[in-house]
């Protein structure tokens, strides 16, 4: 059994390898500088996970959660930016499912799926590791 953090973005619902996680905060549109966020004396590069997704509407709500997140055990840590955090769950391994077909850039992102028959929803298992040049790869793809 592991442990995540269920994060929420537009209508889609995450889950985030709780190892990975440093902190989580409130964030506000305020607190960029030069395009990083200051976490403890700290510059962090943004993630902006609706830009990530490729949501039209990248617009987070007045007050979103920051989650200060390392893709690997020697990376770096980023800043996440999601709508909002939902809760640290337990998953049993084998409860996660292959993704089925889905789009190149996602399927870089993403590499399994929770089914949560009693909240009726499913939940996008974020890879760890992740390669930081990755998500800056599909970031300037949603740019263009």
């Amino acid at each position: 059994m592991r442990q995540y953090l269920q994060v929420h973005v537009g209508p889609y619902q995450l889950l985030l390898d709780a190892q990975g996680i440093h902190e989580i905060l409130e964030l506000s549109g305020q607190g960029e500088v030069s395009g990083y966020r200051d976490w403890r004396g700290k510059l962090l590069v943004p993630m902006n996970s609706r830009r990530l997704l490729g949501l039209k509407k990248d617009i987070f709500p007045a007050v979103y959660a920051g989650v200060v997140y390392s893709f690997s055990d020697d990376s770096e840590p980023v800043m996440f930016e999601f709508d909002r955090v939902e809760r640290l769950r337990q998953v049993e391994e084998n409860d996660l499912s292959t993704l089925p077909f889905i789009p190149k850039f996602a399927a870089q992102l993403f590499d399994l799926v929770y089914s949560d028959a009693t909240l009726g929803v499913q939940l996008y298992h974020l890879r760890r590791p992740l390669e930081l040049d990755s998500l800056q790869l599909i970031l300037d793809t949603q740019l263009e």
